[in-house]
C-alpha cells in the first residue's frame, strides 16, 4: 500500500512536471507567434512607409519639373521682354533724333521765312519809294 502510494505520488509528480513543461512550451510558442506577428506587422509598416516615401519623391520630382518649366518660361519671357525693351529704346532714340532734325529744319525755315519777309518788305519799300519819286 505504501509502495502504491509512493508510486502514485511519483507518477503525479511526473505528470505535473510534464504539464508544466507543456505549459512552458505553449507559452514559448505563443511568444514566438507574437514575435512573428509583430515582425510581420513591422515589415508591413516598413513596406507602407517605403511606398509613401516613394510616392512623395515622385510627386516632388513632378513639382520640381513643373517649377523648372515655369522658371524656364519666365526666363524666356524675360528675355523676350528685354529684347522688346531694347528695340523700343532704339526706336525712341531714332524718333528723338528725327524730332531734333525736324525741329532744326523748322528753325531754319523760320529763319528763312523771316529773312524772306524782311527782304520782301524792303523790296516793297523800295518799289513804293521808287514809285513816289
Amino acid at each position: 500500500k505504501q509502495w502504491y502510494q509512493r508510486r502514485v505520488r511519483g507518477s503525479n509528480q511526473t505528470v505535473t512536471e510534464q504539464h508544466r513543461q507543456q505549459l512552458t512550451n505553449l507559452r514559448q510558442e505563443i511568444e514566438q507567434k507574437k514575435d512573428k506577428e509583430k515582425t510581420f506587422e513591422l515589415e508591413k509598416l516598413r513596406l507602407e512607409k517605403d511606398k509613401v516615401i516613394h510616392e512623395m519623391e515622385r510627386l516632388a520630382k513632378i513639382d520640381r519639373g513643373k517649377m523648372e518649366e515655369t522658371i524656364e518660361m519666365a526666363s524666356t519671357e524675360n528675355s523676350n521682354l528685354t529684347t522688346d525693351l531694347t528695340q523700343a529704346q532704339a526706336k525712341i532714340s531714332e524718333l528723338t533724333t528725327m524730332l531734333a532734325k525736324l525741329a532744326a529744319s523748322m528753325d531754319e525755315q523760320k529763319e528763312f521765312l523771316a529773312m524772306a519777309k524782311m527782304e520782301s518788305e524792303r523790296d516793297l519799300k523800295l518799289v513804293k519809294s521808287n514809285a513816289v519819286d
